[in-house]
């Protein structure tokens, strides 16, 4: 299949069981950390973080914290991320900026100048390494004008496709199935020419008897753990 396959989790799944999780075939995930602070000073801190974080550490995963960016001011949401989710980048763990419309509250979408910031607040306060991940959907992107990630260094892009809608069903079979129907979801660079890193190719895909987020990532296990700072065999 030429990708590696990872989920994203957040408090909303509950308690996972992540030696299941390995044993089904995936290798990495994206993890939530935090949100906010909010324009009001409100700030959250997924609560499953600190466990999810905890536990596919110690199972051998990649792990990718994640930060849900907002239309607030951006140095106070990095200084809330990197207190609960800095620490021991790279040896495969890398910061994934959650890019997207806020769901409900249309005034919280973040814009284009709040992900730049973001972006440029982050490394220069964790240095030039390690890769910074983006996360995002053609939709939303196309919505504000697209986004260009050119002047960027060390930025690589997760980008959000559902190519069978919501069809339910194991990830290997879903990505079999989409790649076996014509559809590259690497094939296209987005951004300012910048080349797809992973795709989230399904919400629905069948996980230890849940239903949740799966991704692929374009290549082998030994390039997502040696494109992360992990240089284990």
């Amino acid at each position: 299949l030429d990708v590696v396959f990872g989920i994203d989790v957040s408090h909303w799944q509950g308690e996972l069981n992540w030696l299941r999780i390995w044993n089904e075939g995936f290798r990495f995930s994206g993890i939530k950390a935090t949100e906010g602070p909010y324009p009001n000073g409100k700030k959250f801190t997924d609560p499953s973080y600190a466990r999810n974080a905890r536990r596919t550490k110690a199972r051998g995963f990649v792990r990718f914290p994640y930060h849900f960016l907002v239309n607030a001011p951006v140095r106070r949401q990095v200084a809330h991320f990197l207190r609960v989710a800095g620490g021991g980048w790279q040896r495969g763990k890398c910061p994934l900026i959650d890019f997207e419309a806020y769901p409900n509250y249309p005034s919280l979408s973040p814009k284009k100048d709040h992900l730049f910031a973001f972006i440029r607040e982050l490394r220069r306060r964790i240095g030039r390494e390690p890769l910074i991940f983006v996360y995002a959907g053609k939709g939303y992107t196309d919505s504000i004008g697209g986004i260009d990630l050119r002047a960027f260094n060390n930025v690589r892009l997760w980008d959000a496709a559902y190519y069978l809608g919501f069809k339910r069903g194991y990830a290997s079979v879903l990505w079999r199935e989409i790649v076996e129907a014509g559809y590259r979801p690497f094939a296209k660079a987005r951004w300012g020419h910048r080349p797809k890193k992973v795709s989230q190719f399904t919400s629905t895909a069948k996980v230890t008897g849940q239903l949740m987020d799966a991704d692929a990532w374009h290549g082998n296990l030994r390039d997502l753990r040696h494109a992360t700072g992990w240089r284990a065999a």
